[in-house]
């Protein structure tokens, strides 16, 4: 394969990362909007799950195949962990946790198949900070 070819797969693994958070995140403010809780859950997992997701990228080796459902169960669990613990301020709130876990879900879906490399990696966990702290925005507003 080239060295363009490559370049190309990278990029477009970068556009996919970006596009499916952003799209996703629009599409909850657009249906409930007045509910911001339910977007910052969703792409706080989203991007959380993509930080997870920026060393195994990094690593050299055949593309994501197996990786995402193992990396997205751990981050479904580490969601619940710090929804029960942290982020519970009455109760374990089950739709922030199903949000979150959509976000999470869609962030392996945005990553399988994907080819490593060095790029992808780097932008996973640039995306993970900007979307963490949008999750944290919109949860919290």
């Amino acid at each position: 394969m080239s060295e363009t070819a490559t370049l190309r797969q990278h990029v477009v693994t970068v556009l996919r990362m970006a596009a499916l958070g952003g799209i996703g995140v629009l599409v909850f403010v657009a249906l409930l909007g007045e509910r911001s809780d339910y977007a910052g859950h969703f792409i706080a997992g989203y991007g959380g799950t993509l930080g997870l997701f920026a060393l195994p990228l990094a690593m050299l080796g055949a593309p994501l195949r197996r990786e995402p459902l193992v990396l997205v169960i751990a981050a479904i669990a580490i969601g619940a962990g710090l929804e029960a613990t942290i982020f519970r301020l009455a109760q374990f709130d089950p739709v922030d946790f199903f949000n979150q876990s959509l976000g999470a879900a869609l962030a392996g879906i945005a990553v399988l198949g994907r080819p490593r490399a060095v790029l992808p990696a780097a932008a996973a966990f640039v995306l993970a900070l900007a979307f963490l702290s949008l999750g944290a925005r919109l949860a919290f507003a």
